[in-house]
């Protein structure tokens, strides 16, 4: 393991983190970097809702998979809900003498979307102001299958297929021994309708919880390890709600433990 412990007293370096922590443990399992942040309060009274609040914003901006909380005093009811709630671990001196100290990380997990935009042309020139703006509009029938669908529907049958390569910008040309233009009902014949495909991707980033298998940090021998590790469920409408959104791989932070891709498809589609 190439372990690194960094303590800030004084503050650590802003080389190696932007904000002050009084403990930072980096270390890479495998081949994934695991950094955690250890926040330690010598209080009179018991940490509260306030300071988990704080230490939570020192996670949060080191993009840590884990903080924790270390007091001598206790912690509040409301301190305790709000680190659950958050992911915190909350812990006494005395929970620090066991030998095989348990964490449930978070881990850097990486959504890549790619939403295609659509320009449909069609020869001859006069039927293309025939022709709706939106591909799910524009209806085709095959001549073989006798299978009447949109455009929008086609190109999302082609994904499933394989025939088109996402991100890859397209065309699907149509010809007319094949396909014919539906309009009121009526079959039109045409000599070429071309869909034009292009790509828009973006990249999301979240933190998301280990829920199987367990790490183990031992913080007085320095030895932190972790095993049988399965994540949690992503709910999606939280990816499109709070995680961070980048337009380019190189603007991401960190180092992904696991990296989707997907293609954004209209909830009508099936």
């Amino acid at each position: 393991m190439n372990r690194r412990i960094f303590q800030a007293f004084p503050p650590i370096s802003p080389v190696t983190v932007a904000v002050p922590v009084d403990i930072l443990v980096e270390d890479i399992v495998g081949i994934c970097p695991i950094k955690i942040v250890i926040d330690c309060k010598y209080y009179k009274t018991k940490v509260d809702i306030n300071t988990v609040d704080e230490v939570w914003g020192l996670v949060d901006d080191v993009r840590a998979n884990y903080g924790m909380i270390v007091c001598n005093a206790g912690f509040t009811e409301g301190a305790i809900g709000r680190a659950n709630e958050k992911g915190l671990k909350l812990c006494s001196i005395l929970d620090l003498q066991n030998k095989e100290f348990s964490i449930k990380p978070k881990f850097p997990v990486v959504i890549e979307t790619s939403e295609p935009t659509f320009d449909l042309v069609i020869t001859p020139k006069n039927l293309q102001a025939s022709l709706s703006l939106n591909p799910k509009e524009v209806i085709i029938k095959n001549l073989s299958s006798k299978e009447i669908i949109n455009s929008y529907q086609l190109f999302f049958n082609y994904c499933k297929e394989d025939k088109i390569k996402i991100p890859e910008d397209g065309v699907i040309n149509l010809g007319p021994n094949e396909w014919r233009l539906i309009i009121s009902d009526e079959e039109i014949k045409f000599r070429k309708l071309s869909i034009k495909y292009k790509f828009t991707t973006k990249y999301q980033l979240g933190m998301v919880l280990a829920i199987e298998g367990k790490g183990m940090l031992d913080i007085q021998s320095k030895v932190l390890t972790f095993r049988d590790l399965s994540l949690k469920q992503i709910n999606i409408d939280d990816v499109w709600s709070t995680w961070e959104t980048f337009n380019s791989p190189k603007e991401i932070p960190v180092k992904p433990f696991i990296w989707f891709s997907s293609l954004a498809v209209d909830s009508d589609i099936t």
